[in-house]
């Protein structure tokens, strides 16, 4: 199978211009606002499930903490958390606050 490599970039290229992680975010919290956007274990074994609704208003609410102490454009957020909600939430704070999240994986206890 020969695949034209040059065309496939400029069909994803195409379909993704202008597009970020902020604006297909934002797209996800408009359109599908009650559906399911995160699902993790709690410490008992039950499981926690988050809206989309929900996600945005987490991030947007970060987002307008972390412009207020000075993130945006050009700055660096260093995240040092497990995965998990919370720090998704810091992740995307700090892009839609203009700012970019480096985050520090920190190991399991």
């Amino acid at each position: 199978m020969n695949r034209d490599i040059v065309a496939e970039r400029a069909e994803i290229d195409q379909a993704i211009s202008g597009r970020t992680v902020c604006s297909v975010f934002a797209e996800r919290v408009a359109g599908d606002s009650d559906a399911e956007a995160l699902e993790w274990p709690d410490p008992h074994g039950s499981w926690w499930a988050m809206t989309w609704a929900d996600y945005g208003d987490r991030v947007r609410t970060l987002t307008l903490a972390l412009r207020a102490r000075g993130s945006g454009k050009g700055q660096f957020g260093m995240i040092m958390a497990r995965n998990r909600p919370r720090r998704w939430d810091c992740d995307h704070g700090e892009q839609h606050a203009g700012a970019r999240a480096d985050p520090v994986p920190r190991q399991p206890q």
